[in-house]
Formats: structure tokens, sequence, C-alpha cells
């Protein structure tokens, strides 16, 4: 039951985006409208809307070139995965958004869930740092994987397999 409301392949939580975002158009063309907020009322959902958009295009843009043998593969990869992670965590941020607003909270408060998408813009940011400065050779998850054959891990990194010694029959 968790997989459908949290992974990340689950239909789950795009529909969740998807009904926020209607609702946050909703709610923005009636109340909106209707009501003269002040700057400080207008900041806390538009911060909140511009950290899900950066989070949405992280999460929309393939940062690996794909193999051959990944071409119809869905699984993404290292960052990507990172992403599209995140994205789960935005579509409920933006449907407690869309709740709260409906609910009659004050526009400035969601500064918090804004914040908190900010953090993951931060960090996201830190990986795509990382993933654009990187220029090793090696594939992506190489040290992820339990494969037994990691020859190229040199023995004095924290973690490296021993290897086995030969059989002598």
């Amino acid at each position: 039951m968790l997989r459908f409301f949290f992974h990340y392949c689950s239909p789950f939580p795009l529909f969740l985006e998807m009904a926020s975002v209607v609702g946050l158009a909703g709610f923005f063309r009636t109340r909106g409208s209707a009501t003269t907020w002040t700057a400080l009322e207008m900041s806390g959902p538009l911060a909140l809307v511009v950290t899900y958009l950066v989070l949405r295009f992280f999460g929309s843009v393939r940062w690996y070139r794909r193999l051959p043998h990944q071409r119809g593969g869905t699984r993404p990869l290292g960052i990507e995965n990172h992403f599209r992670r995140i994205n789960v965590l935005g579509s409920y941020s933006l449907a407690m958004a869309t709740a709260l607003l409906w609910g009659g909270l004050p526009p400035v408060l969601l500064w918090g869930l804004a914040i908190v998408q900010g953090f993951f813009v931060y960090v996201s940011g830190v990986l795509l740092y990382f993933h654009l400065t990187d220029d090793s050779a090696l594939r992506v998850n190489v040290f992820s994987h339990r494969a037994p054959t990691l020859s190229h891990t040199p023995r004095s990194m924290p973690g490296a397999r021993p290897q086995r010694a030969a059989q002598v029959t």
C-alpha cells in the first residue's frame, strides 16, 4: 500500500500533483481575483510555485546518456532517480498547500512549505553541480550495485571487496 502512495512510478503521486495544480489554479482564479492581496501574502504561494517548477524542471531533464541496453528501460539512474523521488515529495507538499489555501489558511503561511521545498532545491542543485563537474569515466551507480566484478575498484578504498584467490587443483 505504501508503494501505491509514495513510489515514483505509481500513478497516485502524479494524479495528486495534477489535482493540486488544478486546485491551485482554481483557487487563484476564484479567490485570488476577489481579494486584494498584499505582496507579502502573495509571496508565500509564489515561492512555493517557483520551487515546485524548479524541481519539476530538474525531474524532466535526462541527465545521463542512455546506453543501448537501457533504451527501453524506465528505471532512472543516479541523480535522475533522486529528482523523480523529490517530485513525489513536491506533489505532496503542493497538495498540502492546495488543501490549506482552500481551507482558509492565510497564504503567507505557505512560506513553511516553500522553505522545505527550497531545501530540496538546494540539495538538488548541489547534486547537479557535482554531476556537472564530475569528469570520471565510471558508469553511473558503479559503487551502489553489489556486483562481484568491480575489478576497477582499488583495494585501498573503504568498502572495497577483497579479491578471491584463484583455486589451484
